[in-house]
């Protein structure tokens, strides 16, 4: 998760825990919370140069959506046992694709060897 920022665009907090939607310290529950780091996307591509190849970031939500997730709730909420699980699903996918789609960002890297290959078979969910 991040933003594209250039090196000294202003500071933020890059470790944050989730339990329970609530934030709590990284290490208050080691092994039952969800990490997250906030990634300055445009230091870790300088910082990779020509070593490697990159695609991105895009929002989670395009990504998601390229990658086939509104093909998968479908299928989801057909196979679904109830009606409630059914909104849950579709809560689910609007939580990751609206709400969360924008905020989060997604980027790929690949070694600089796969070049050839990436130019007939671009990346999936970044084209």
């Amino acid at each position: 998760y991040g933003e594209e920022r250039r090196p000294g665009e202003g500071g933020y907090d890059t470790l944050r825990a989730f339990h329970q939607q609530k934030v709590l310290h990284p290490l208050s529950l080691p092994g039952a919370v969800d990490l997250t780091a906030d990634v300055d996307f445009a230091a870790l591509k300088e910082s990779m140069g020509d070593r490697a190849l990159t695609f991105g970031p895009v929002p989670q939500g395009q990504f998601l959506l390229r990658m086939g997730i509104a093909e998968r709730l479908q299928r989801l909420v057909q196979h679904a046992s109830s009606e409630e699980e059914q909104r849950g699903l579709v809560r689910g996918f609007e939580l990751l694709i609206e709400d969360m789609g924008e905020r989060f960002q997604v980027m790929a890297v690949y070694p600089p060897s796969v070049e050839p290959i990436l130019e007939k078979l671009k990346p999936p969910g970044f084209f």
